[in-house]
């Protein structure tokens, strides 16, 4: 691969687009939006995990895994900055991490935003304002996605916990330079002075309506 990749995963409303803005001030590190590309590799990953159709030694491993470098490296190919971390909640899928590991020579690192279940619906809530309460809880749209990026990242976690770094929504406002200091020893990144005061949410403008 030309470029070091690493990966922002969590649950939603617990601080990834704050983080990703954060990240980005940093000249060597791009922070994508929520990225297509684990949806690119899923495919790939998957006759990965089927052993009956490629088994452990099967030498198309090695072409496989070359596959998916090409893809990554196509994907980002107009990129500047040489440490890409690709957000999606789909990277703890455990069959892609399995995959990336491959890919990537080394365990991949995901940087998982987490908050408490309780305050990432009620965030929800602030922002749907639901009129009926009880329908919004059990069936709405985004709380199924609440559930769902849990369990993902559940799983991931139970696979294998190395490759996850969890950033706690409340303490990443409470002191920001502590948990960045935390990411910066996690991804062997260099010392940067960021600004808590100046974010530039352009970065990481999402088309979420």
């Amino acid at each position: 691969m030309n470029k070091t990749l690493h990966f922002l995963s969590g649950l939603p409303r617990s601080g990834s687009t704050v983080l990703a803005a954060i990240l980005n001030q940093n000249p060597e590190t791009h922070v994508s939006t929520t990225s297509g590309l684990v949806h690119a590799l899923d495919s790939l990953a998957n006759i990965w995990a089927q052993d009956k159709l490629l088994g452990e030694n099967d030498p198309k491993r090695k072409r496989l895994a070359q596959t998916m470098r090409g893809v990554i490296n196509s994907f980002y190919e107009d990129t500047e900055e040489n440490i890409i971390i690709d957000k999606a909640r789909a990277w703890p899928f455990t069959h892609i991490l399995s995959a990336m590991e491959q890919v990537l020579n080394r365990k991949p690192k995901i940087i998982a935003t987490v908050r408490s279940v309780p305050d990432c619906a009620a965030s929800f809530v602030r922002i749907a304002k639901p009129e009926d309460m009880n329908e919004f809880m059990y069936s709405s749209q985004l709380i199924r996605h609440v559930k769902s990026s849990y369990a993902i990242l559940q799983s991931g976690y139970a696979y294998d916990s190395e490759c996850f770094l969890f950033i706690e929504y409340d303490n990443l406002l409470a002191n920001p330079k502590k948990e960045l200091g935390r990411i910066h020893k996690f991804l062997d990144l260099d010392a940067f002075e960021y600004d808590f005061d100046k974010l530039d949410g352009s970065t990481v403008q999402e088309n979420d309506e």
